[in-house]
């Protein structure tokens, strides 16, 4: 592992106080590092959980590097048909 990889707990009780945003991540999530996902020649973003709504709807900012995916010229959101068929539900 390279040292931007970072692998969350199973549990929910492993978010350092330090690194209070790893809340984020669900458990048992890989990261790979913000510059191999913005370096990547294509990039596709799929789910429904807080992060993706913030890689979507948040001005990029370095308190979430994911929003920086925005910048890119070419940015694949997809949810999938659960999600897009949640009604009443502000994002």
């Amino acid at each position: 592992m390279n040292p931007e990889t970072s692998i969350r707990a199973l549990r929910g009780d492993w978010d350092p106080p330090d690194k209070p945003l790893y809340t984020l991540a669900p458990p048992g999530a890989i990261t790979i590092g913000m510059k191999w996902l913005l370096g990547a020649k294509t990039l596709m973003l799929s789910g429904d959980g807080p992060v993706f709504r913030i890689a979507a709807m948040h001005p990029p900012t370095m308190d979430f590097p994911v929003t920086f995916v925005q910048e890119r010229p070419d940015p694949k959101n997809t949810v999938t048909m659960f999600t897009a068929r949640k009604e009443g539900k502000a994002w």
